[in-house]
């Protein structure tokens, strides 16, 4: 082949490539490297036709051109979204500072530096990139709703939408602008308004089933669940096979109260996207036969299997063995139906294997609100703390934080400054059963509101809760947001009362004040989406009540 016709042939290339027929692009390029290899925007070319068609090539392709054209940063740009497809971040950020290097005033190249960096978690340094983008080209549109979404990460609420607003002004029809925006005002308790941000992105992109599956969780958390399940449903007809939005099904399902289905529907979030990883032993899990050894495995937080591990007692098998969280064996073994437990890095052998939560949809069974209590404490732990904790007036343990990197946890953790209701009702004395997270608070706190410290010496031994469930037996009340503390309490029988969110986790619903999952459990609610005010209010009404 001539230099000309090489020329021709690969004009001929973009032509395809721009018209979508990426087959005879790729093929077109390979005629003219075939003649000279050394045309870098051949390699260019056929390395972003690869990785259109998500072909591992496509690496090699854009490497190559990056290597022939010294000074250009338009391939390692490219070279940074081959990375970062197959899941390679770290290499894909040191790819794209190579790009800034080449070009330090190439907005694009700032931009997918910062995509790098959101990818590795560093979303300083992603906060920094897409800035700089912007900065060197403010009509970014897609940069501008991705430095939303950091913001809206970090928790600078007001930066983020007027980041989001501002790639909307410049794209209206960009779906993926909507979705990060209904994303950002649903954190932020605008409910309504994220629902229809999220409307806005399912009609930019009808053919996108991710954004109707997006429209379906904002309905839910506004309260629509017919709705919701009629836009996740339309998304799973378009993508049957997804694991997120069958998942997102099931939740949907589970806050309905229609725990047959939802938890049927639940297995799927071992095949969803940021889902519990599968083990090999998956396909073949526990399916209610009889087995002379059945292992059972915790997943997710505490609190999952703090609710969970009732349903033990149901399987009818020989021996039951629960491998979970070091921290929690002792805790766990008290359960009715559990005969041994062990470290999940070192399960022993069985006849079959199960996931803890799985329980429910192989045994069909849905929580039962007059079921006792499954959890106990130790006796000689509950000696220990009784002296500690006796007293008088109204005992009431108190728990406001949850663990911070939970992306719901703003939403469902009250300040501690927030139980100032309840620490003026006379005679109730206040106790906190807050370990790690939130103590901060309690520093600042404990004196003006009257609530004592436990010390360090609560739970400060291997084993999470031992402590606390002995200091919970001896209390009159327990007043707690919605963590592993409210299961903790609620599996021990001891009245408890859990504040909610306006929008909460799918085990509480969303209307009524009681619970199937704990009869000894009582539930507030947010009046309005981020009024722990109104909600503290009604607890402390409640607790005056009690007292009279």
């Amino acid at each position: 082949m001539k230099r000309r016709a090489a020329s021709e042939t690969y004009r001929q290339a973009v032509a395809a490539w721009k018209a979508g027929r990426l087959e005879q692009a790729e093929r077109l390029c390979t005629r003219v490297l075939g003649a000279f290899p050394d045309r870098a925007p051949a390699w260019q070319l056929r390395g972003r036709v690869r990785l259109a068609r998500r072909d591992d090539g496509a690496q090699a392709d854009l490497q190559t051109a990056a290597r022939l054209a010294p000074a250009d940063a338009t391939p390692l740009v490219l070279l940074t979204q081959a990375l970062l497809d197959a899941g390679r971040a770290p290499e894909a950020a040191q790819t794209a500072v190579r790009a800034v290097e080449r070009q330090p005033n190439d907005a694009v190249a700032w931009s997918t530096l910062g995509n790098a960096f959101q990818a590795r978690g560093e979303l300083s340094g992603a906060e920094t990139a897409y800035r700089r983008a912007v900065t060197l080209n403010p009509g970014l549109a897609g940069t501008w709703s991705n430095l939303s979404a950091v913001l809206r990460k970090i928790r600078r609420g007001d930066d983020a939408l007027t980041a989001a607003r501002r790639a909307l002004a410049l794209e209206p029809r960009m779906a993926a602008a909507h979705a990060n925006l209904g994303n950002l005002l649903g954190w932020m308790g605008r409910s309504a308004e994220s629902v229809d941000a999220h409307r806005k992105a399912a009609a930019c992109a009808p053919d996108s089933p991710g954004f109707l599956a997006n429209l379906g969780n904002a309905l839910r958390q506004h309260g629509q669940l017919d709705d919701a399940l009629d836009a996740i449903d339309a998304a799973i007809a378009m993508a049957p096979d997804s694991g997120s939005f069958r998942w997102n099904r099931a939740i949907t399902l589970l806050m309905a109260g229609d725990y047959q289905r939802g938890m049927q529907e639940y297995r799927w979030r071992h095949h969803r996207a940021g889902g519990p990883p599968a083990p090999d032993w998956l396909p073949h899990a526990w399916t209610g036969e009889p087995a002379d050894t059945l292992l059972l495995h915790t997943e997710q937080g505490f609190g999952d299997a703090l609710q969970f591990v009732r349903f033990a007692a149901d399987t009818g098998c020989g021996r039951v063995v629960l491998s979970c969280h070091p921290r929690l064996r002792e805790i766990l073994a008290s359960a009715p139906g559990i005969d041994a437990t062990c470290d999940r890095e070192r399960p022993p052998g069985a006849d079959a294997r199960g996931f803890l939560m799985d329980l429910p949809a192989v045994l069909d069974r849905a929580p039962d609100h007059t079921a006792p209590p499954y959890l106990r404490a130790d006796p000689a732990r509950v000696a220990r703390w009784a002296p500690r904790v006796a007293g008088p007036g109204l005992r009431v343990g108190i728990g406001w934080q949850g663990n911070p990197e939970f992306e719901a946890d703003e939403r469902r953790s009250p300040p501690l400054s927030a139980f100032a209701p309840v620490a003026r009702v006379p005679g109730v004395k206040l106790l906190s059963l807050q370990k790690r997270h939130g103590l901060d608070q309690l520093t600042e706190l404990a004196g003006p509101l009257g609530v004592e410290p436990l010390g360090r010496e609560l739970d400060n031994g291997p084993d999470a809760f031992v402590d606390t469930a002995a200091v919970m037996t001896s209390l009159d009340l327990i007043i707690t947001s919605d963590t592993a503390t409210a299961h903790l309490a609620g599996a021990l029988g001891v009245p408890t009362w859990v504040v909610l969110c306006w929008s909460p986790d799918w085990r509480w619903g969303l209307s009524g004040d009681s619970t199937p999952w704990y009869p000894n459990m009582r539930l507030f609610r947010q009046p309005r989406a981020g009024d722990w005010t109104g909600c503290f209010s009604l607890v402390s009404n409640a607790l005056k009540e009690r007292l009279r």
